[in-house]
């Protein structure tokens, strides 16, 4: 290499090097003033594997969230726990304190009401038969028909108040008019509570989003006449749907600098549980 390349070379590698110190100064300058006003913090749930997803109503609901400032300045910091869309805790503190930057806050004994709902949508559905006295039968629309036992003094109709059950048979007298009503009522599972997921896709009403489980509740009103040796049966059945939703337990955190406590900045946290009806 001649010296005057060997100068040329030189001189660029020289300009590097204080334009390198330059802007690493400017950095340095400029990252103590920028990062201390553009700080940030941490909100979470400690130990968020074990929140819990299923509980009895009334049944204490615990459980702890941290709050980390990433900041240099002091920040006021106020919190409110939320069930659905009804508040059920609130507080506030200050970090720094005491030189530290983090702070655990403990919510506990939160009772929860069961999270069991009717969807309003009831079937109806109706069944009448009748006794012919000359065939000894009880003819039914769209169920089997049965037989009626007769004797001089008194009727014997059987019939099936539940179904899987065994038949009831009811004793009537042929020379009176009689009544005999009665409700029963049969619950049918839909689906396993200690298996329940949420669909993230749901939707969300109040803060609460249904579920494919619960049961279907079938309530029957039974009334039969004997109308002197000639027997109706009418059988009223409403069906109800009822499922679990999840309900939304949510923390919102505001932050705000002291020096300028409008300046604020809103964190969320929250997860979604069941809450079972002690009847069912």
């Amino acid at each position: 290499m001649e010296p005057r390349e060997r100068i040329i070379v030189y001189g660029l590698i020289a300009a590097c090097i204080v334009g390198i110190i330059i802007i690493g100064f400017f950095l340095s300058y400029a990252g103590g003033q920028i990062f201390s006003k553009d700080g940030f913090s941490e909100v979470y749930f400690e130990e968020h594997q074990k929140l819990s997803s299923v509980i009895n109503e009334n049944e204490p609901l615990s459980f702890s969230f941290s709050v980390i400032s990433h900041n240099k300045i002091p920040m006021d910091y106020a919190y409110t726990v939320y069930s659905g869309d009804e508040i059920v805790r609130m507080g506030q503190f200050i970090l720094p304190d005491a030189r530290k930057n983090n702070k655990t806050v403990v919510i506990d004994n939160i009772r929860l009401k069961s999270t069991l709902f009717s969807l309003n949508n009831s079937v109806f559905s109706e069944t009448q038969s009748t006794y012919n006295g000359g065939m000894g039968l009880l003819i039914s629309r769209g169920e089997s028909t049965s037989q009626v036992v007769t004797d001089p003094s008194k009727l014997y109709y059987p019939v099936h108040l539940s179904e899987g059950g065994e038949p009831v048979t009811l004793i009537f007298n042929p020379a009176a008019h009689e009544t005999f009503q009665t409700t029963t009522s049969k619950i049918l599972k839909v689906g396993d509570i200690t298996s329940i997921k949420r669909d993230p896709k749901a939707l969300e009403i109040n803060g609460q989003q249904l579920s494919n489980v619960g049961f279907d509740k079938s309530i029957t009103d039974w009334t039969i006449t004997n109308d002197f040796g000639m027997i109706s049966s009418l059988k009223k059945t409403e069906t109800i749907t009822y499922r679990y939703a999840f309900k939304k337990v949510s923390v919102d955190v505001i932050a705000s600098p002291q020096s300028n406590p409008e300046e604020k900045t809103y964190y969320a946290i929250n997860f979604w549980i069941v809450v079972k009806d002690p009847r069912y």
